[in-house]
Formats: structure tokens, C-alpha cells, sequence
């Protein structure tokens, strides 16, 4: 039987302590991985935005003021042609770009599978501009046959340009789309060597103020806006109320209807949450005012964005800033809100291991208790006369061999060998009382 116990018990054991290695090398692994990843966001970003001097890269530049100034985090500006190529960057994964300004219509999650999106942060009005000499035009349609300026290849522009005229069976082969910046395309139209111009700008561009109130010039008001967009759902319709451009000249003379993208942020899905919810807040100060298209609040949004929306941005636009940043600087917020992860983490870890220690303890007092009951059993035996003592000597001799085997089979905490030393000592102390030490064991019951 004792046999069978120690086999048991050593099973047991065993099993236990491969328990234990096995939980402590996940608890490790999960250390290693939550402090590099999760506690220690980078001090250092990238972000894709335009050519110096552009709107898109004054914006990205007032970005990197938020960021070095609300969360001591330092971005690097990188100057690109666009909107094209910083989308291009942002899918290299070897260019190590963290955020970027994309414009919407361009992207999509085939061909950009590791992006993710933040969230619309303006729209970005699409501008038809066509000679006055040419008459009432306010259909896509009435274009065929024209020389239309579409903006350079580095340009967006061309890319929504085609996408827009194609939704009304409009292409090379019935209008001649000409590669020319903004200022060029003008000054055609003011030649007539061209009869239109494509290009995208905010209303409160100057160019096109000047526009407006050249009489040698007209903006489409676009009748078929509506119709565009039941097709094309990455174009938006705004409106243009009378006199928003330009007060003073009353410009436009009407109320208008203009198509528009959104202008979004990226960014790659490797880059830390932490982060994200940093370029969030920063988002939210810088256009969460009104603008002359816009309404107080409206951007940023999680609306018209061509890429699936990041997990962590999708928590921001339903619960806001998470609740430590509203108190704390950013590393100390982030570091805190993963430290409490860790600490969960830990917790359902080592709930287990806590529990197997009461088990194991309860397993090894049980068999202790057990020489104690068969000790005692013996001598009330002895005394009542139900025993002789050579079989009392025996079984006493089979306990003192019971204790030394759990002794020398057992690896277990040190607070248990008290309890087995001191059974041992009782058990030799009633065969010194009966006055037979001797009998069983000789002078090794008496070291």
C-alpha cells in the first residue's frame, strides 16, 4: 500500500512541478511580450505627409507640434509628392512610416492589407472649373470633347479626376486630359487652350477666391451630385451656401452643390495603440472647430474612409480618450493602463499555481495525519491487551519505515519536514517507553 501511495504521490508531483515550469514560461513569455510591445510605446514617429509648403504638410507639421507638446512625442515630417506617394511609403513595410495623409478613393484594403484608417479628418472639395465662353455647364456629360486639366501624374487629383468623369462615360477616348498644375491649368483656361480644369482644394484656398470673382471663369454647380454619390459612396456632397468664398464679392452667387472626398489618416497595423490613441486626441483638437464646409465637431469621423478602421480608433470614436490620459502625460498614462493588463494577465496565471500549493499541502498532512491515527490505533491496542508486543514492535517499525520513505521520496517545502521529523521522533519515543528500541531498528533509532 505504501508502495502504491508514493508511486501515486510522486505522480502527482511530478505532474505538479511540470505545472508549474510550464505556467512560470508563459508568465515569462508573456512579460517579455507585454513589456516590449505594449509598455514601451516609441518616442519617435514618422509621418508621411506632402511638398513643403503644402497644406498637407503644414498639417501634418501642426501635428507633430501636438504630439511633441501633449505626449512628448517627437515626429519627423517626410516631404512626398502627395497623397500617392505617401500612400505608397505607408505599404512599405521596410520604410518605417507610422502615420500618413491619404485622400479618399485612393486606398483599399486589397491592395493595402497591413493599413489600417483613423478616421476622416476634412473633406476636400472637388473644383470643376470651365470657361465662361463655353456656357451654362453643370453636367459631367457636357464636358465630352473637351481639353480638361487634370492636375500632374504625382497629383491625386488625376486619379479622382478619372474616377469621377468615368462614372459618367467619360475617358480618353471622348475628352483629352491634359498633366497640369493648378496655376498652368489657369492661365490655359484664360488663353483657351483649355476648356476645364479638375482640382481639389479647401474653399478657403486663395486660388480659388480668385477664381470666383474672374468673370472670364466658372465653377460647376453640380446638378448630378446627388446621382454621383448614390454611385460612387466615396464621394461626399456638400454644400456651398451663397457668398461662403468671398463675402465682399458675394461669391458664389448661388447656392451650390459640390462633390468631395475626405481627406484620412492612416496608419500601419504594427504601430502601437498607445500611439494611436495619442494622434486621436491630437486629431480631435486640431479639427474639431467648424470650418466654412464643416460643422463644429464633425471631424474628426469615422465615415467615408476606404480602409477598415483600426481597432483602436474605433474604440476612441465610441468611449473617447481612455480615462488615465485625461490625468496623466501620455507615457505614464500608457504605462499605467498596460501595467494593470500585465497585473490581470499575471493574475490569471498564477491563479492556478496558487492553487495546486493548498492542494499539495493538504495531500502531505493527510499522510502524516495517518501515521499519527495508526500510532495512536497501536498503543490503545497495547494497552487493551488486543496486541502482543512483537507485533506491536513490527507495526511500529513499519510506520518509522512509512515516515522515512515519504522522507526520501518527497520533494516538497521545507515547513512540511518539521511535521515528518517530529512523527518520527514520536513514533521511537513509544518504542523507548515500552522499553523495545532495540528490537526493530538497533542504534538507528536512537541517532
Amino acid at each position: 500500500m505504501i508502495d502504491f501511495q508514493l508511486s501515486l504521490h510522486t505522480r502527482i508531483g511530478r505532474r505538479n512541478v511540470a505545472v508549474v515550469i510550464a505556467s512560470i514560461f508563459l508568465l515569462l513569455t508573456c512579460l517579455i511580450g507585454v513589456s516590449t510591445y505594449y509598455l514601451f510605446p516609441k518616442t519617435n514617429i514618422v509621418i508621411a505627409a506632402g511638398p513643403k509648403g503644402s497644406y498637407l504638410y503644414d498639417l501634418a507639421q501642426s501635428y507633430a507640434d501636438e504630439l511633441q507638446k501633449k505626449g512628448g512625442v517627437k515626429a519627423e515630417i517626410i516631404e512626398t509628392s502627395g497623397v500617392l506617394e505617401n500612400l505608397a511609403l505607408l505599404n512599405d513595410a521596410s520604410k518605417n512610416i507610422d502615420f500618413g495623409i491619404l485622400q479618399g478613393g485612393i486606398a483599399n484594403p486589397k491592395d493595402s492589407p497591413d493599413l489600417f484608417s483613423l478616421g476622416s479628418i476634412f473633406y476636400d472639395p472637388i473644383w470643376i472649373v470651365y470657361r465662361a465662353g463655353l456656357g451654362e455647364i453643370d453636367q459631367l456629360n457636357q464636358l465630352k470633347g473637351k481639353r480638361i486639366a487634370i492636375g500632374t501624374k504625382q497629383d491625386s487629383s488625376q486619379l479622382i479626376a478619372k474616377k469621377l468623369f468615368k462614372s459618367a462615360s467619360l475617358d480618353s477616348s471622348n475628352v483629352t486630359f491634359e498633366d497640369k498644375d493648378v496655376q498652368s491649368a489657369v492661365k490655359g483656361l484664360l488663353d483657351s487652350n483649355l476648356d476645364a480644369l479638375v482640382f481639389l482644394a479647401p474653399p478657403e484656398d486663395l486660388v480659388l477666391k480668385e477664381i470666383f470673382n474672374n468673370p472670364s471663369l466658372r465653377v460647376m454647380n453640380m446638378s448630378q451630385s446627388e446621382g454621383i454619390h448614390r454611385n460612387l459612396r466615396s464621394f461626399t456632397v456638400i454644400s456651398l451656401p451663397f457668398a461662403t468664398v468671398d463675402l465682399s464679392t458675394s461669391k458664389p452667387a448661388t447656392n451650390m452643390k459640390v462633390m468631395a472626398t475626405t481627406v484620412t489618416i492612416a496608419t500601419r497595423i504594427d504601430v502601437h495603440p498607445a500611439l494611436i490613441y495619442l494622434m486621436m486626441g491630437v486629431m480631435d483638437r486640431i479639427h474639431e472647430s467648424p470650418s466654412l464646409i464643416s460643422n463644429e465637431n464633425e471631424f474628426p469621423a469615422d465615415k467615408d474612409v476606404d480602409l477598415p478602421l483600426s481597432p483602436t480608433a474605433e474604440a476612441y470614436y465610441k468611449n473617447g480618450k481612455p480615462f488615465l490620459q485625461h490625468y496623466l502625460p501620455f507615457w505614464l498614462a500608457s504605462f499605467v493602463e498596460k501595467m494593470i493588463f500585465l497585473l490581470v494577465s499575471t493574475a490569471a496565471i498564477a491563479y492556478p499555481l496558487l492553487s495546486i500549493y493548498p492542494a499539495y499541502q493538504w495531500m502531505i498532512n493527510r499522510q502524516i495525519d495517518r501515521l499519527y491515527k495508526k500510532l495512536h490505533a497501536l498503543e490503545r491496542e497495547l494497552f487493551l491487551g488486543k496486541i502482543d508486543q512483537s507485533i506491536f514492535n513490527e507495526k511500529l517499525t513499519q510506520l518509522d519505515e512509512k515516515a522515512n520513505a515519504l522522507l526520501g521520496h518527497f520533494d516538497m517545502p521545507l515547513a512540511f519536514y518539521h511535521r515528518l521529523y517530529t512523527i518520527r521522533d514520536h513514533i521511537r519515543k513509544v518504542l523507548r517507553w515500552t522499553g523495545k528500541a532495540d528490537a526493530h531498528s538497533g542504534a538507528s533509532l536512537d541517532e
